[in-house]
């Protein structure tokens, strides 16, 4: 199965060998969070950015929400975790918490764009 570029380099970002290898202090570790987070933060930006977005397409504030679409990004990103090493259960914590205020702040650009 082909994967996307998106999806190549997420795969490789996680299976360089040495981002699983030792942190010797906690200003190591701190150094990896931070790293991270500069990352992250930009990527849940444009994340935000396409929720926000999807207002401009759907017929009603109450349409913004979408149960089953919620439960197919859950489920999807529950196999990365797992295919990962992580816990999904963390990480669908994580997804469920970010997908409830992205729905927010999307019920709130709703209002804009249907003024």
């Amino acid at each position: 199965m082909a994967h996307s570029k998106d999806e190549q380099a997420a795969e490789q970002a996680v299976t360089e060998p040495e981002w699983r290898q030792p942190c010797n202090t906690l200003s190591d570790v701190r150094a990896h969070i931070d790293r991270l987070d500069a990352l992250i933060a930009p990527l849940m930006a444009q994340r935000l950015h396409y929720v926000q977005t999807a207002a401009n397409f759907k017929p009603s504030k109450e349409a913004v929400i979408v149960q089953s679409r919620v439960e197919e990004i859950v489920q999807t990103v529950r196999g990365f975790a797992e295919k990962y090493g992580a816990s999904p259960d963390a990480i669908e914590r994580v997804y469920r918490a970010m997908i409830d205020e992205f729905t927010r702040q999307e019920q709130m650009n709703w209002d804009k764009v249907h003024k």
